[in-house]
């Protein structure tokens, strides 16, 4: 059983984080601030990123932090579970059959369409590393409970700090200086 996070094996799954939604979720700021330590230093390693969004007609595109990170890479959906939306299934099964089985969630709402879709990675046999830091609901007991829940269903609970330090694994990494002033 591997236990350490390879960037090797790893994508980044982006979900909902969307204009309309942002601003009534908890601590939103800090979550942002997280997002973007996660997705800055993702990009740094060649980690792939797919990015879901829910209804955004309704929900609204992207929030300004997720824009620069949209290339080819962002998916539409309407269910919860990101496993509802076939093209998105698609392109992360793609970067699965390249080695990277490791998946690293991001994203919001916590009870709502993160568990669902960490509970359908899971069924699909992933890897799930939840970011705990980067996801977020409207109230704290929402956000604790679906984490969790999802600790106890396998995924592997984490926060950003100790994602990005991992996946650099020292000082000699040529990203070092970039993710230490990320997160100062």
């Amino acid at each position: 059983m591997q236990i350490r996070i390879e960037a090797s094996q790893c994508q980044v799954l982006v979900v909902d984080i969307q204009t309309r939604l942002a601003p009534v979720l908890l601590n939103i700021e800090t979550m942002l601030r997280n997002v973007n330590i996660v997705l800055s230093t993702a990009t740094a390693l060649d980690i792939p990123v797919t990015i879901a969004q829910q209804y955004t007609k309704g929900l609204g595109p992207s929030a300004n932090i997720v824009q620069p990170f949209i290339n080819n890479n962002l998916f539409a959906k309407t269910t919860f579970s990101c496993f509802g939306a076939p093209a998105l299934v698609k392109n992360m099964e793609e970067h699965r059959q390249q080695g990277k089985s490791c998946l690293i969630v991001i994203g919001c709402e916590a009870h709502v369409c993160v568990t669902q879709s960490v509970i359908d990675a899971l069924t699909h046999g992933y890897r799930v590393i939840l970011v705990a830091d980067a996801i977020s609901s409207r109230t704290q007991l929402d956000c604790d409970t679906a984490t969790a829940r999802l600790g106890v269903a396998g995924a592997e609970v984490v926060t950003s700090e100790m994602l990005v330090f991992e996946l650099i694994q020292g000082k000699n990494s040529p990203h070092f200086d970039m993710v230490l002033n990320l997160v100062k």
